[in-house]
């Protein structure tokens, strides 16, 4: 973006895993999505910036976060962990209130 070294006020909705894993989750929002849903990876989660989903959008965010762990559970091709990784996601929000002006 125009000021790269910035944080913009936003609030997030982190997942983490205790099974499948934020890399597996990413690619399968973006590449079997008809929609793609575009998050970052931080520190092993997923976190989907609300400042960029607009209110008629959130059905279909959830929908896909759905789907990722519908998909583990099916055992879907290049989603599957090893059962050791299996329980459920613990989903939380955060909030980041920095600014880069002094």
């Amino acid at each position: 973006g125009a000021l790269p070294l910035c944080d913009i006020d936003s609030h997030a909705v982190r997942i983490e895993f205790s099974r499948g894993d934020a890399q597996g989750c990413e690619t399968f929002l973006i590449a079997r999505r008809d929609v793609p849903v575009i998050g970052r990876i931080k520190h092993d989660a997923v976190l989907l910036d609300a400042r960029t989903v607009a209110e008629d959008e959130l059905a279909e965010v959830a929908e896909a976060v759905r789907a990722y762990f519908d998909a583990l559970d099916a055992g879907a091709e290049g989603t599957r962990r090893p059962p050791s990784c299996w329980a459920r996601p613990a989903i939380s929000t955060t909030a980041s209130r920095r600014s880069c002006w002094p």
